[in-house]
């Protein structure tokens, strides 16, 4: 049973980076495309908002068009405020996902050791609920402005965001509760 745990822990571990490093790759192709965009219209008439601007947790959806796509609306069409709202809206996200990737990296090592019930882990929690809380912050709306004559707002209630904070603090007061059982089992003998 033991070597069947460690090897949870280890794919755990592996896919844990395999995350970490998907998120900072395709942070990193948004950002080139956007600041692209502020030199160059070369690219960015090629490059369109999926549904428009939907709120909600996760990276802007960009698509490669051609030309002949129904009325979309291209990067190239957006203001510099916007790019930046794009980038930094984005940018939180990634932080947000790799914080929290890390986090479970820290809980699946406290596991492996058999340090699963202390304070570290019950931080942990607490932590994640945290991230989840300003996740769902930013999730909740979404805004668009172009150089045309348009703007969109869109709002919208984050309940995977919402949901992850609540079970994170729900897990918080479980391996609290599951120290304070530790404790008195080891104040007995």
């Amino acid at each position: 049973m033991e070597a069947k745990t460690n090897r949870m822990l280890y794919w755990s571990n592996i896919l844990c980076n395999i995350i970490i490093v998907v998120n900072i790759f395709m942070f990193a192709l948004l950002l080139l495309i956007v600041v692209s965009s502020f030199f160059t219209n070369k690219y960015s008439n090629y490059v369109a908002l999926i549904d428009g601007v939907k709120a909600g947790f996760g990276t802007t959806n960009l698509k490669f068009i051609s030309f002949d796509t129904e009325k979309v609306v291209v990067l190239s069409s957006l203001t510099s405020a916007m790019k930046i709202w794009f980038i930094l809206r984005n940018l939180v996200f990634t932080v947000i996902i790799i914080k929290v990737i890390l986090i479970i990296k820290k809980v699946v090592k406290s596991i492996k050791s058999l340090n699963t019930f202390y304070m570290g882990n019950i931080a942990y929690f607490k932590h994640l609920a945290i991230l989840g809380w300003i996740g769902a912050f930013f999730s909740a709306f979404n805004f668009l402005t172009g150089d045309e004559d348009y703007s969109m707002i869109h709002f919208t209630i984050p309940f995977g965001p919402i949901a992850f904070a609540i079970a994170c603090l729900i897990l918080s007061h479980v391996f609290d509760e599951g120290k304070s059982l530790l404790d008195d089992k080891n104040s007995i003998v």
